[in-house]
């Protein structure tokens, strides 16, 4: 008895150390597995904003005096827009643009090579993305911000079938400085009521006939986020409508494209 009473406690004084390395090794390949988990993600992370264009590739010299050329030749036709500026509102293939007439401008164009000027005015604008487009009352001072970023917007009178898909299909509104979708008469009630607004249609109405509620409303509406055109549609981003090109003003022709622009489901990007 007293020789496997020796032996048993030989036994656990030998089993302990080989019992805790295996402890340590198990705990040490779990940490190396955590480590390569955590690597795997931060570079599927990268990698997913390096597609959405949130990260900029691996910037060379030839890259740098690249960009350093667009944003010169992006202030440089700043500079112009605002030596050439006409006051009165341009010819259209429908007319002339009356002052005060409501407009619907679209970004064509990124900013990301364009001059802090021209990023300052787009964001007043609201057109704060491509393929962003926002109402816009035509004031002296907002025909000549046009002007100035003309390279990167497009522009004209929507007609009253366009705004009423706008609005029933991307229309957003401010509430309580929060984003809200145009889905009933109740929420345009409560916010614009006071107004005689009362329903989407008096919406519609107001920005189709640009009456005495048309700035009200106009204060409340989101920009709207549309969607990329078919293939083809935008063809050369270097060179205005009138040339063949994608910006400037389209007079009444903004009504294909808008058309074509909120065809496909999206989700709405909350900015106000």
């Amino acid at each position: 008895h007293g020789d496997i009473k020796r032996l048993m406690d030989n036994q656990s004084i030998v089993e302990e150390p080989v019992l805790q390395k295996a402890k340590k090794r198990q705990y040490l390949a779990k940490k190396a597995d955590d480590a390569k988990q955590k690597s795997r993600l931060a570079i599927k992370k990268e990698k997913k904003k390096t597609r959405r264009g949130l990260v900029k590739d691996y910037m060379t010299p030839e890259r740098l005096i690249k960009d350093y050329r667009e944003k010169q030749k992006s202030y440089t036709i700043y500079k112009r827009s605002k030596i050439k500026y006409d006051p009165q509102p341009a010819q259209t293939a429908s007319g002339e643009l009356s002052e005060g007439s409501i407009v619907f401008a679209v970004r064509v164009k990124h900013g990301l090579q364009s001059s802090t000027q021209v990023n300052k005015i787009l964001n007043k604008l609201r057109l704060y993305q491509r393929y962003m487009g926002v109402f816009l009352k035509l004031t002296p001072d907002v025909h000549k911000m046009l002007k100035e970023v003309e390279p990167y917007v497009t522009f004209g009178v929507a007609s009253r079938d366009i705004i009423s898909s706008l609005i029933y299909k991307r229309g957003h509104i401010k509430k309580e400085k929060e984003v809200v979708a145009i889905g009933s008469n109740q929420i345009v009630e409560e916010l614009l009521g006071s107004e005689g607004i009362i329903c989407i249609e008096d919406i519609v109405h107001s920005l189709a006939t640009n009456d005495k509620f048309a700035d009200k409303v106009l204060r409340v509406l989101c920009p709207f986020k549309l969607s990329k055109p078919k293939e083809g549609t935008l063809k050369n981003n270097r060179k205005p409508f009138k040339k063949e090109g994608d910006w400037g003003n389209r007079g009444s022709t903004i009504n294909e494209l808008i058309a074509k622009m909120i065809q496909t489901k999206h989700h709405y990007l909350l900015l106000s």
